[in-house]
């Protein structure tokens, strides 16, 4: 996990040397302002991509250039553990998505990945990417998550922590009778249900 951390926080690093080469760059008059336009762009696309890898483009753009390194793991799994899959804590990059944990809540042939940031420990984000081919996920607990259909057979689960969290809630081991999920029309939902579950319209 140190290397991911350490690849977090370079990228702050880089952006804060980009920012002092523009200051030079702009205080030496004798270099011409345009000296500064591929540092400027530099700077930009690493603020762009960090505001847009939370929005439904980003996340589809994710999942498109991850889908042959997420079913390649998925099947891998399956071909080589008993049929009744144990959890998995294993914290590991599957192309652009960091899983903090492998889950199989309900069924062996829906496992729920747990995403998480990179950088330290147990750093969940409340959601996990689903693999379910022929229909809407089971879900575990109907209080506490809901699911959008990514297409191509994954789903995102998105994980109310209050709701989860509650006395006799799933995080206590007592999950509900499995049954399909409540789905979202949108990422920017399941974003706010994260935050205040009274705003969905499932509640």
């Amino acid at each position: 996990m140190l290397v991911y951390d350490a690849l977090f926080y370079a990228g702050f690093v880089l952006a804060g040397w980009w920012l002092i080469e523009l200051g030079l760059i702009a205080r030496q008059r004798s270099i011409p302002l345009h000296a500064a336009a591929p540092l400027g762009l530099a700077l930009a696309c690493v603020l762009s991509n960090a505001g847009l890898a939370d929005t439904a483009i980003g996340l589809h753009i994710r999942l498109h250039f991850s889908r042959p390194a997420l079913e390649q793991a998925v099947a891998e799994r399956a071909s080589r553990e008993p049929i009744h899959l144990p959890d998995d804590d294993r914290r590991r990059r599957i192309g652009a998505f960091l899983v903090d944990t492998w889950r199989l809540p309900c069924r062996p042939d829906q496992p729920w990945l747990w995403l998480g940031r990179p950088f330290g420990a147990g750093t969940g984000i409340n959601r996990a990417l689903i693999r379910s081919q022929q229909a809407v996920p089971d879900s575990p607990d109907s209080a506490s998550l809901r699911v959008l259909d990514l297409g191509h057979g994954w789903w995102l689960a998105y994980q109310n922590p209050n709701a989860w969290f509650r006395p006799g809630g799933p995080a206590y081991g007592h999950n509900g009778p499995c049954r399909p999920g409540s789905t979202l029309s949108r990422h920017r939902e399941g974003l706010d249900f994260i935050a205040d579950p009274s705003r969905d319209s499932h509640h």
